[in-house]
């Protein structure tokens, strides 16, 4: 009985364990195609000639097209790479990521196997990216340094690769170090145990001149980074003829050596130098995989010699890309910026025969892909417009053949508005002033009002919405001098710029107050008081011109008064 119960246990596990367990294909090596095999510099420029000791990179296009739209999750190639060189063992290049072309989506994973006699193998297995998709495609690029036991220093130098028995090499010339002459300053960068710190060396008058008061500086520029003060090591030294050195002593640096406030620059004070050679050895932080470049000078009382050297930490990635099989992607697009994308952008795409619809909203990267489709004829409709945007009333048909794609790019017209200014003067015109249109606070558009557009203006056909959100206009005027500036109206109805003319100007009638059209063609306060003395205009607007002789009769009146007080007391008493 127990015995029976514990085999019915045990069945139900292993039915369970097959629910839970995903079934996937068999991965498998595919077919590709490495299509240029390059050695690139430390700078990842491609390189004729690469110094026997320094850090190279291996880049290799490679091309899995060959195996149609079938690839799937898991398949794989290898690469056997050039046993002339060593490669690193740390993780960060034995497994890294090969992205697609958004920088994000991993299309598949790389693992490198460094041997270590030299050479090794690198595996790329593909992800789900590669799942109904065709044309698959990209590059990968390792660091490596020479096995200086394998390889001729001063000759050209063959290195191959080897991808599904195919062999791709590469000729370059290895270089080595050769006999200085008048070498003053030389410097270089190079690895330290700690990733985030750069080591730098520098090697000083190895041609044994006579320097007075030589001084050194050294500068990261604006990098960011900084110079670690307790890293700093002087040696005096005998170089031999190549630059290597046969024998050194310390030198202390205490009262020779300072730095700036955020330590991305020093100076060392060396003085006179009879004939004296000097190996200088520092660290500075560092931030990996970045090009870091610095800049020395050394400086006598009669020359200077600058020497400029950067390091950048080796590193290892990859890319590709791949064409959809049997899907329709949309993208949506600024109808008069194709760079900017759009999201939210909602579709209808519909089987024609069928009559069975997909909705499609697009993303942040203002794409939408549908699901994979049967073949046949589709519409694809537009039902709504990303915010600030015009709908695309447009229905377009497409046919979608088995193991291709389609791919549509469809642009919508933004919203557009306007906004008018209008310009007014309390006192006399200026032949011109510039108003500027500000969008959310940024200047966008600039416009001369003058007589000859009647001080006015119509900023048209300016998009309505920015990034989904509306966008708020406003109007500035440059400085005009003398005048105080006055704006008022809004968005909707147009601004009005009212110009104030200062009473310190001197014009002794004050202000001309504009009561026409904003054409500039009013009735100044002079002509009003000339129209006043015959009759012309009302008590209303007579009351604003000169009160001058009003004032000084009130002030002579009041004084008279007191005057009279002061008699009538006197008098009195």
């Amino acid at each position: 009985m127990k015995k029976k119960y514990f085999l019915s246990m045990m069945l139900s596990f292993l039915v369970a364990l097959g629910f839970i367990t995903p079934i996937s294909a068999s991965s498998k090596e595919v077919k590709t195609d490495i299509t240029q095999f390059r050695i690139l510099n430390w700078t990842k420029k491609e390189a004729s000639a690469v110094y026997e000791t320094n850090i190279f990179y291996l880049s290799m296009d490679w091309d899995a097209s060959a195996h149609g739209a079938n690839l799937h999750e898991g398949d794989y190639f290898d690469i056997t790479l050039p046993d002339q060189m060593i490669f690193p063992t740390d993780s960060s290049h034995t497994d890294f990521h090969l992205y697609a072309n958004d920088g994000k989506t991993i299309i598949g994973n790389a693992h490198v196997t460094p041997y270590t006699s030299g050479g090794g193998k690198v595996r790329v297995t593909f992800t789900d990216y590669v799942n109904d998709r065709y044309n698959v495609k990209g590059n990968i690029y390792l660091a490596a340094h020479f096995d200086t036991k394998e390889i001729k220093v001063g000759e050209e130098n063959t290195f191959e690769i080897t991808v599904n028995g195919k062999v791709s090499s590469k000729t370059i010339k290895i270089t080595g170090p050769t006999e200085l002459k008048n070498e003053v300053l030389c410097k270089w960068g190079s690895k330290d145990m700690d990733p985030t710190r750069a080591n730098w060396s520098m090697r000083i008058n190895h041609c044994k001149r006579t320097l007075d008061d030589a001084t050194l500086t050294d500068t990261l520029g604006d990098s960011g980074e900084a110079y670690i003060k307790d890293s700093f090591k002087l040696y005096e030294v005998e170089f031999n003829a190549k630059g290597g050195i046969v024998s050194r002593k310390t030198v202390t640096t205490e009262n020779k050596l300072s730095f700036s406030e955020d330590c991305s620059s020093f100076t060392l004070h060396l003085g006179k130098m009879e004939g004296t050679s000097y190996y200088l050895t520092y660290k500075s932080t560092y931030t990996p995989s970045t090009l870091l470049q610095n800049k020395a000078t050394l400086k006598s009382e009669k020359d200077i010699w600058v020497h400029k050297a950067g390091y950048r930490s080796s590193d290892a990635g990859g890319n590709g890309d791949g064409d959809l099989t049997n899907k329709i992607k949309i993208i949506k697009v600024d109808a008069n910026n194709g760079e900017t994308r759009l999201k939210d952008a909602t579709f209808v795409i519909k089987n024609v025969k069928t009559g069975k619809t997909y909705e499609l909203t697009t993303d942040e990267d203002g794409e939408a892909i549908s699901q994979k489709l049967v073949s046949g004829e589709y519409t694809i409709e537009e039902t709504k417009a990303p915010t600030g945007y015009i709908k695309n009333d447009k229905v377009l048909t497409v046919n979608l053949n088995d193991g291709s794609a389609v791919i549509k790019t469809i642009t919508n017209e933004a919203i557009k508005t306007s906004v008018k200014v209008t310009k007014k003067w309390n006192g006399e015109k200026k032949d011109s002033v510039t108003v500027n249109l500000l969008a959310d606070g940024e200047k966008v558009k600039s416009v001369t009002l003058n007589e000859e557009n009647k001080w006015t203006y119509t900023f048209d056909d300016i998009p309505e919405y920015k990034n989904g959100k509306k966008i708020e206009y406003t109007v500035e005027e440059e400085p005009v001098e003398g005048y105080t500036t006055e704006i008022s109206g809004d968005q909707e109805e147009g601004y009005v710029i009212t110009n104030t003319e200062n009473f310190e100007n001197g014009n002794e009638n004050g202000p001309k107050a504009e009561t026409g059209n904003n054409t500039g063609e009013g009735t100044t306060a002079n002509e009003t008081n000339k129209k006043a003395k015959h009759g012309k205009v009302s008590q209303s607007v007579a009351e604003t011109g000169d009160h001058t002789e009003i004032l000084f009769i009130e002030m002579l009146f009041i004084v008279s008064a007191g005057v009279l007080l002061f008699i009538y007391r006197k008098t009195k008493n």
